[in-house]
């Protein structure tokens, strides 16, 4: 729970190569509330190369339940709200290394 909100997450998809844009991207995760009829939220966490030997296709990162939290909360400060309508919200982090 989240801002008085029961939210549930799902992984949208894991790192790998995107042919549309012709890079790699990084893990994506849904967030949505118990009532599917609301606006979604899309986490887009930035690709991390782990060293010219890595296999991005095989890469699992791991993201903590306080994590997932802070940037929920961050979504909601600017902007997101859960029991809204509309085409789902995304929030895309920038790298930070």
């Amino acid at each position: 729970m989240v801002g008085g909100s029961e939210l549930y997450w799902t992984v949208r998809h894991w790192p790998g190569w995107c042919w549309n844009n012709n890079r790699y991207l990084g893990l994506s995760l849904l967030i949505e509330t118990a009532e599917k009829s609301t606006r979604n939220l899309i986490i887009e966490f930035p690709f991390k190369e782990e060293g010219s030997a890595s296999k991005p296709h095989r890469q699992r990162p791991k993201v903590s339940r306080s994590e997932l939290a802070k940037h929920i909360e961050e979504a909601m400060q600017i902007g997101w709200d859960p029991n809204s309508r509309g085409k789902p919200f995304v929030l895309r982090l920038e790298d930070t290394a």
